[in-house]
């Protein structure tokens, strides 16, 4: 495997993290994410977990015997947790916990 500031390959695969605020993540979200091969926008469904793995066929690198098949990328979703919250996010936060 080759590793470089953005993605991690493995073979024609590549895996990369795809970064999302919780509230997106619970909601459910479109995300831009720049590929080898120039920006995609990916479908995060509502109530994605932490190192959910998406996949986007075809979009990884070509294959060395075959350059007209590409592997695929592999976005880990990397939640974003806020770590500071202003009074009323921290009540709704309380208030959403509780419900």
């Amino acid at each position: 495997t080759e590793k470089d500031s953005t993605f991690l390959r493995s073979g024609d695969d590549l895996q990369a993290a795809l970064a999302v605020d919780m509230v997106s993540a619970a909601l459910g979200t479109s995300v831009e994410f720049e590929t080898v091969d120039g920006p995609i926008t990916v479908e995060v469904s509502a109530g994605s977990q932490p190192n959910r793995v998406i996949r986007v066929a075809n979009r990884g690198m070509p294959n060395v015997s075959n350059p007209r098949r590409r592997g695929d990328l592999h976005l880990v979703l990397d939640l974003i947790v806020p770590t500071s919250l202003s009074p009323n996010q921290r009540a709704l936060l309380e208030q959403f916990q509780d419900a």
